[in-house]
């Protein structure tokens, strides 16, 4: 029997488990989708109350443009982007806010509920308040992400590390969800051998680890082509690239798989709202660097290829 007030208690407690976990997880999708439609820097102020409400004339859209303008990656990058163009990024970012701010109510909510019912245990109104609190944790967190991209900095996006510590929050919550979700259960638990067990917590720990430095990856953009061409055709140089050479090592050394990676990094680069960003690169350039990566590890010296597609 779970450690809850009723059966009926439990199962409505999981619910709202189950509910919280699967915004969550609609969360992580929504960030990376405002990741990579580089709308994260669009909104340069915290106003969790305030900020509920979108700009709702052209004055407020005037203001809100002019805030962006004093960014380093709308004078480095976008300098050229139009209202329009700024409107799309803004309501991705706040769109992404806002579901933040319904997980918070629907998580409020149901604790307030479950405590006016006398459905929650001590031990249980302590572990959702735990819950809770990481949540209001990860807004926070959310804010010092986006902190690291605007004021005094040269940063065309957030910091990676930041980045990487929010993403890891937001799978920590979802863990811990899925954990208190298991504990309501009336299963009983499935016995587990020690060699088993440390199968598990190691398989954990690896598939953490992976998802952590991905989004170091991502925030340090060591996925684009310009990487890639530099694993092909040369040692590693930059240090975003360093994370990601590995994984370009493996995919040069199987066979034919070399120049069509190169090849799909090429053909579906970001290109939105960078005209000063150096990933912007022709067919010849693409080509020399697919050659180049294709061939890596059969010793053939790519400098004609480089010089002729303009890298060095």
């Amino acid at each position: 029997m779970p450690d809850a007030t009723s059966p009926v208690a439990a199962r409505w407690m999981q619910r709202w488990l189950i509910l919280i976990g699967l915004m969550v997880y609609a969360m992580i999708l929504i960030g990376g989708a405002t990741r990579l439609t580089d709308s994260g820097l669009s909104i340069t102020e915290w106003a969790p109350i305030k900020g509920s409400l979108p700009p709702l004339s052209e004055a407020a859209w005037l203001s809100e443009f002019e805030k962006y303008k004093t960014t380093a990656e709308f004078q480095q990058q976008n300098y050229n982007m139009t209202m329009a163009e700024f409107q799309f990024i803004y309501w991705w970012e706040w769109g992404h806010r806002l579901f933040g701010r319904l997980i918070g109510l629907v998580a409020i909510g149901g604790f307030l509920w479950f405590a006016a019912m006398r459905w929650m245990s001590k031990k249980w109104a302590m572990r959702l308040g735990i819950l809770i609190a990481l949540g209001g944790l990860q807004g926070f967190s959310g804010w010092w992400m986006v902190a690291s991209g605007i004021g005094e900095t040269d940063r065309l996006d957030v910091a990676p590390y930041r980045l990487m510590t929010h993403f890891g929050l937001a799978l920590l919550i979802i863990a811990i969800t899925t954990w208190f979700w298991l504990d309501l259960s009336e299963r009983a638990r499935v016995p587990m051998t020690p060699p088993l067990r440390l199968c598990a917590l190691v398989l954990l720990g690896l598939t953490s680890v992976q998802m952590l430095t991905g989004a170091l990856v991502a925030g340090l953009d060591a996925w684009r082509p310009q990487p890639v061409r530099r694993a092909g055709c040369n040692a590693v140089q930059s240090p975003p690239w360093r994370l990601s050479a590995l994984g370009a090592c493996a995919l040069c050394r199987v066979p034919g798989q070399g120049q069509r990676g190169v090849s799909w990094l090429c053909n579906h680069r970001r290109t939105r709202h960078r005209p000063g960003r150096v990933g912007h690169y022709h067919a010849g350039q693409c080509g020399a660097a697919a050659r180049c990566a294709g061939t890596s590890g059969a010793g053939r010296d790519c400098a004609a290829e480089r010089n002729l597609a303009g890298l060095d």
